[in-house]
């Protein structure tokens, strides 16, 4: 495939709303090698959701639950303030 078959190629895959990644599978290229080349093509509404409900998927399956660290680490529950709390935060005015 010559250069300018491959920037025509990437051209109009780009044009049917598929993201770098599935252009670079279908091609077997680097993203950053067909971004050169699509940079300048207007993204659409729909590749644009597209891209943000992979990128939900992504976070879903690495951050599987919400609100627990990775360590799996919780924090104390707050119930006043005492000397030892605002020390923590304020050491000078206690």
């Amino acid at each position: 495939m010559t250069k300018q078959e491959f920037k025509a190629k990437c051209i109009e895959l780009r044009k049917q709303n598929f993201t770098l990644g599935e252009i670079g599978k279908i091609l077997k290229r680097p993203k950053t090698t067909i971004y050169f080349h699509v940079s300048k093509i207007p993204i659409s509404q729909t590749l644009k959701e597209k891209i943000s409900q992979i990128s939900r998927e992504k976070a879903a399956k690495y951050h599987p639950q919400k609100g627990v660290s990775l360590l799996n680490r919780h924090a104390c529950a707050f119930g006043e303030w005492t000397p030892e709390k605002i020390s923590l935060i304020a050491p000078c005015y206690v």
